[in-house]
């Protein structure tokens, strides 16, 4: 895809993720916090499971539209087409319902370390997704709504292959009594500001971009950011192993100190190592992108080290955050994203290029602040154990 089509692209999936974030608002923590717990002490976890279905259901009711009219303004001020427009929007919503259905079927196969189905369904995805990708390449498409509509599909497949071994273990079914809604609602109401937050901050990004007709910037963000799938093994480990056995730990303060540094050594290795084979092989790596990107190694350095940060702060210290349920201050994402909003306005063009990478990559440092300050509340208030 060309630079315009890309930014097209890169539109779609952001309001993917703001729809699918914003469903979630703390009920896929709580509930690994309270499955958990109930599978170490050999309870029915199937309750939980049928009020978190319930609630999340009745969030994405709340969030879909609203993020489907702002992909719609964004795609329209960015070039897209009628055509073009209407069939990224529905590919959008398909691939959403299928991901908010699967996220929570993976916590139960978390929670009953159905490792081998994880790591196999979503390797299956995987090949289905790259399957149809490269059809699309051998038959000359270009076309955003083809490459969403692959995605789409894929999920589909992820959640339907997922549901089939979870519902051995948690059934959510109409005839469950649901169990803890309360205790969703709560963790909702903590976690939804900074999640609201999150979201507005990173399409914040977009909608000053679109503004400042800087689309070009919008392609070139998301194709230097591809490279973070270097993380996606670590990733993927932590989210489906690590963050369900902290779940089924001793809430002590040791047994999390002990997790966190174990999380931490493994993503201060890889980041050194990601940014020395971005800084060494950027030329190469820009090359692949195509001549359009040429000559974008500082910004791609720039966007290493956010994407660092992001991941860590996501999924190092927020895999210990999300397996305890600490959600309680997640509002103070709201703070730092103000302070980031103010000074990188100010001090930021964001009609160039660096400009716009620099302000993009900065909002990594919000996300990892949020995440230190609900860490330090939750070890705090946990026994100091051993």
């Amino acid at each position: 895809m060309d630079k315009q089509d890309y930014a097209l692209y890169a539109i779609a999936l952001s309001a993917l993720g703001l729809v699918t974030t914003l469903s979630d608002a703390g009920v896929n923590s709580k509930l690994l916090a309270l499955a958990g717990e109930g599978a170490a002490a050999g309870k029915d976890v199937s309750p939980y499971f049928r009020a978190a279905m319930q609630f999340r259901r009745i969030l994405a009711a709340a969030v879909v539209l609203p993020g489907l009219v702002l992909a719609i303004y964004l795609l329209f001020a960015n070039g897209a087409s009628p055509l073009i427009l209407a069939l990224s929007v529905l590919a959008i919503a398909l691939t959403a319902l299928a991901a908010i259905s699967t996220s929570l079927v993976t916590v139960a196969l978390q929670v009953f370390r159905e490792y081998k189905s994880l790591q196999g369904t979503a390797l299956w995805s995987a090949i289905v997704r790259l399957g149809l990708v490269a059809a699309l390449f051998l038959l000359g498409v270009s076309s955003p709504p083809a490459f969403l509509f692959a995605g789409a599909i894929a999920a589909a497949y992820l959640y339907l292959a997922r549901s089939r071994t979870a519902k051995h273990h948690a059934d959510w079914g109409a005839g469950t009594h649901p169990v803890g809604r309360e205790d969703f609602i709560s963790a909702s109401r903590s976690a939804l500001p900074s999640a609201l937050a999150l979201i507005l901050a990173e399409q914040l990004v977009t909608i000053l971009l679109t503004i400042n007709g800087n689309t070009d910037a919008i392609a070139e963000i998301a194709a230097l950011t591809r490279f973070a799938v270097a993380f996606a093994v670590v990733n993927d480990v932590v989210r489906n192993i690590v963050a369900p056995s902290i779940a089924r730990s001793a809430p002590t303060r040791s047994s999390v100190l002990r997790s966190l540094g174990q999380v931490s050594s493994v993503y201060l290795l890889l980041a050194v190592a990601y940014l020395t084979g971005l800084i060494l092989a950027g030329p190469l790596l820009l090359s692949i992108l195509g001549p359009e990107y040429a000559g974008l190694t500082p910004e791609l350095a720039a966007l290493g080290l956010g994407t660092v940060i992001v991941n860590f702060s996501r999924g190092g210290i927020g895999a210990i955050n999300y397996a305890r349920g600490w959600n309680r201050y997640s509002w103070s994402y709201i703070p730092f994203a103000v302070v980031w909003a103010i000074v990188g306005l100010s001090a930021l063009d964001l009609s160039t290029t660096w400009g716009a990478i620099a302000f993009s990559a900065s909002l990594a440092l919000v996300g990892l602040a949020s995440q230190v300050v609900r860490l330090v509340h939750g070890v705090l208030n946990l026994e100091s154990g051993s």
